[in-house]
């Protein structure tokens, strides 16, 4: 069984059982008692699954070019496709804001953000453009504002932007660590965490505000020591 995963996307617990999934589109249930599976599945129409989110005992499956909206046996609900003349367009993440009826699915080789009405799958989505980014990395919802982390491309730093998730537009772009921003979350303090690089690591801690006045609090590598004491202010973010 271990052989037919390629590549681990996300593990997800559900009513006494945990259900991971891997990018050939393979879904595992598996027992918490007895670390056993219970089934598995093959997404359809699935070359490579980039992202899934489990909400309201659905998943939620991005194949790269649409969204899939499965029960946690397979079956197919519905389904979010791009429309005519986004061809060339691959989704890497996908977001869900339940309050709001809106999916969103980041565009890893556009600086792009593709917004679906969930009660409307047949409908083309509306599109949030960003820019200075050759595509989108990651998404976090948090606190009424919307993260997105952005690839570096050839740019020495990549940039965060943060939207009004009622507006879904632009309020902020933040200058990040040099790379692409590989992953964001936030704490229950108020801060939101970016990490980006590859071959040396960075992590930045950002103060959120619901004025969204956005500050750098702390910058750390990998293998520093990371505490909730003693954080200095050590860059200010910058407007563009």
């Amino acid at each position: 069984m271990g052989k037919n995963i390629h590549g681990k996307i996300g593990v997800f617990v559900f009513a006494r059982m945990v259900i991971s999934c891997s990018m050939n589109g393979q879904i595992f249930r598996w027992d918490l008692e007895k670390l056993e599976p219970l089934t598995q599945f093959q997404i359809p129409d699935c070359h490579t699954l980039t992202s899934m989110r489990l909400n309201e005992h659905l998943l939620w499956c991005c194949v790269e070019r649409q969204v899939l909206v499965l029960e946690i046996d397979g079956c197919e609900l519905q389904r979010f496709c791009m429309h005519d003349g986004s061809c060339y367009v691959l989704m890497n993440s996908v977001l869900l804001l339940p309050e709001k009826n809106q999916l969103l699915a980041a565009c890893r080789n556009r600086a792009e953000i593709m917004v679906w009405n969930t009660l409307c799958p047949e409908s083309p989505p509306k599109t949030i453009c960003l820019s200075q980014a050759p595509g989108v990395s990651c998404m976090l919802s948090h606190a009424g504002q919307l993260w997105v982390g952005v690839k570096a491309g050839g740019a020495t730093f990549s940039h965060l932007f943060v939207l009004d998730t009622d507006l879904l537009i632009v309020r902020r772009m933040l200058l990040a660590e040099p790379g692409t921003v590989k992953c964001l979350c936030h704490t229950d303090e108020g801060f939101v965490l970016s990490a980006t690089g590859r071959d040396r690591p960075k992590v930045a801690v950002w103060r959120v505000e619901l004025s969204l006045c956005c500050e750098a609090l702390d910058e750390t590598s990998r293998d520093y020591p990371k505490t909730k004491i003693g954080l200095q202010l050590l860059r200010e973010s910058r407007d563009e």
